[in-house]
C-alpha cells in the first residue's frame, strides 16, 4: 500500500533541521512499542502538491504516525559525511555513549556514484541505502544496528568486515538491494568436502535459497567496483572428471557433492541438493572445492536477519550452519541454547586420504581420515588428537 501525506503540513508538525530524516512508523499497537517499523519516505508532487511517500505490506492493524529522526548523510554529490560523531561527521562504534547508535544511516549515491567506505567500525539504529548506491565496509571492520536495514543499494563487505544486526524476532530487512559477502575455501585439494550456509537469500522473504542463486566465483574478492561471476556448476557424465572441480575461469564446480544433512541418524540421511535445490535458512551443506589455496567465494543476496530456529530431534544429528552475514560467538551460541543441546559443538576435520597400493583413495568415502574437534563453554579440543575414522561423511 502507498501511503502518502502533504510534506508541508507534516514539515508544520515536526522540526527537522539538515541532521534528521522524516520516517513513516508503523506497529501493532497505538503506544508504537510493538513490532515497531520505520520507512524511509521520498517526495513526489500528486495533484500538483509535494508529498511524503513510502509503501509498506499491511498484514493487520497497524497504526501509523511520522517521525523525525537523527540522521547520519552520506552525500555522493559532495563525497562527504554529515551528522556522525566520527572523523569528518562519519558514523562511530559508540556503543556505550549511544552518539550515533540511535541515529539512522542514509547512503545517497544515486546521482554522482561516488559511493560510501567506511574507514572505521560504527554503530547505528538503521541503515537505508539508496538505489544505486553502495555502502562499503572495509576489511576487519563492523557495521552493527538494532532495527531496520532498508537495502535498495548495496552493501560491500571486503575481507573479514561484518554486518551485524542484534535485533531479535522477526526479520527487519527490506528492500531488493544486495549484500556481497566473502567466504574462503582452504583444502589443498578436490577431493575434500567444505562446510557451508549462505548469509543471504536470492530475494526479499525466502526462506530458502539455492546454491547457484547466491554463491559466486570469488576468485577476485568483493571490492567497490567489482562484478558478480557465476560459477560453472557441472553434473557428474558418467565421467569420473566430471566430479572434480577446476581452477578455470569461471571455475568448475562439480554439483554432485553438494549434500545437506538435517535430523539424520545414519550415512544414508544425507539429501544430495546440486546446485539447484532448496535449503532452509541455518541448514548446512556440503561442497567440494576446485584444489586452489584458498579459493574465494562471493555470496550475494538480501541477507539474513531475525531470529532464525530449527528443530532438532532427539537421538539424530544436523549440519548446521552460520546463517548471518557476520562471525558467531561460540560461547555465546553455547549459552543461548543451553537448554537445549548438551553444550557441545562439533566440528568435522578432514586431515587427509589414505591411500591403497600406492593411490589415493580420492572421493570414495573409505579414503576420508579425520575426526570431530570439540568447543564448549570452557574449552576446545582439536580434531588432530583422533585416530582417522569414517565418521558419518
Amino acid at each position: 500500500v502507498e501511503v502518502a501525506a502533504v510534506q508541508a503540513t507534516i514539515d508544520a508538525a515536526l522540526t527537522t533541521p539538515n541532521s534528521e530524516i522524516i520516517l513513516l512508523k508503523v506497529a501493532d499497537n497505538a503506544d508504537f512499542t510493538t513490532n515497531v517499523n520505520h520507512i524511509p519516505v521520498t517526495t513526489r508532487t500528486i495533484n500538483g502538491v509535494a508529498h511524503y511517500v513510502a509503501d509498506y505490506d499491511f498484514d493487520g492493524t497497524k497504526y501509523i504516525t511520522y517521525t523525525e529522526v537523527l540522521g547520519i548523510f552520506w552525500n555522493g554529490d559532495t563525497a562527504s559525511w554529515t551528522g556522525g560523531a566520527g572523523n569528518s561527521g562519519a558514523p562511530s562504534t559508540d556503543i556505550v555513549s549511544g552518539v550515533d547508535g540511535s541515529k539512522v544511516l542514509v547512503i545517497d549515491a544515486e546521482t554522482s556514484q561516488t559511493n560510501a567506505i567506511m574507514t572505521a567500525s560504527a554503530n547505528v539504529s538503521c541503515t537505508w541505502v539508496k538505489p544505486n548506491s553502495k555502502l562499503v565496509v572495509s576489511d576487519g571492520l563492523f557495521l552493527e544496528m538494532q532495527d531496520d536495514l532498508y537495502l535498495e543499494g548495496e552493501i560491500r563487505l571486503i575481507g573479514d568486515a561484518q554486518l551485524v544486526q542484534t535485533h531479535t524476532t522477526v526479520s527487519k530487512v527490506s528492500g531488493n538491494g544486495k549484500l556481497y559477502r566473502d567466504q574462503e575455501a582452504s583444502v589443498p585439494n578436490v577431493y575434500r568436502y567444505h562446510y557451508w550456509s549462505s548469509p543471504v537469500v536470492a530475494s526479499l522473504g525466502d526462506t530458502s535459497f539455492k546454491v547457484n542463486e547466491v554463491m559466486n566465483d570469488g576468485t577476485t574478492p568483493t571490492s567497490e567496483n567489482s562484478l558478480e561471476k557465476e560459477i560453472n556448476f557441472v553434473s557428474y557424465n558418467g565421467n569420473i572428471s566430471s566430479v572434480n572441480g577446476a581452477d578455470t575461469d569461471p571455475i568448475t564446480i562439480s554439483n554432485y557433492w553438494i549434500y545437506s544433512y538435517f535430523n539424520g541418524s545414519s550415512r544414508d540421511d544425507w539429501q544430495q541438493k546440486s546446485d539447484n535445490g532448496s535449503i532452509d535458512i541455518g541448514i548446512g551443506y556440503t561442497m567440494k572445492s576446485t584444489g586452489r589455496t584458498p579459493q574465494n567465494y562471493t555470496f550475494a543476496g538480501v541477507p539474513n536477519d531475525g531470529t532464525i530456529s530449527k528443530t532438532i530431534s532427539a537421538n539424530t544429528t544436523s549440519l548446521l550452519g552460520n546463517p548471518y552475514p557476520s562471525v558467531l560467538v561460540a560461547s555465546e551460541f553455547i549459552s543461548d541454547n543451553e537448554s537445549s543441546i548438551d553444550g557441545t559443538i562439533y566440528f568435522w576435520e578432514h586431515t587427509g586420504e589414505s591411500t591403497t597400493q600406492g593411490s589415493v583413495e580420492g572421493h570414495g568415502k573409505y579414503g576420508y581420515e579425520g575426526g570431530y574437534s570439540q568447543r564448549n563453554s570452557a574449552m576446545g579440543v582439536a580434531a588432530n588428537i583422533y585416530s582417522a575414522t569414517e565418521g558419518t561423511s
